[in-house]
């Protein structure tokens, strides 16, 4: 009985390493088997901050019109 213990422990802890190295890594948007712990490359960087950046700039265009809307009516 103790061996059974001793095994079922042992393969919850691998599963839980196994789980939180894929859990990472679906939380940083990158391929479930990857590196964790591997920095994001420069192309993957620059396209993140290129489409906050985008987004940030469409949100304040579209204020400005609303804004230009009410001077002019």
């Amino acid at each position: 009985m103790k061996k059974k213990n001793a095994l079922l422990v042992f393969a919850l802890c691998i599963l839980l390493i196994i789980g939180l190295w894929g859990g990472i890594n679906l939380w940083k948007d990158q391929p479930l088997f990857s590196n964790p712990r591997a920095k994001a490359s420069l192309k993957h960087r620059l396209k993140k901050s290129t489409s906050s950046v985008i987004d940030h700039a469409g949100d304040t265009v579209e204020k400005a019109g609303k804004k230009l809307n009410k001077i002019l009516e």
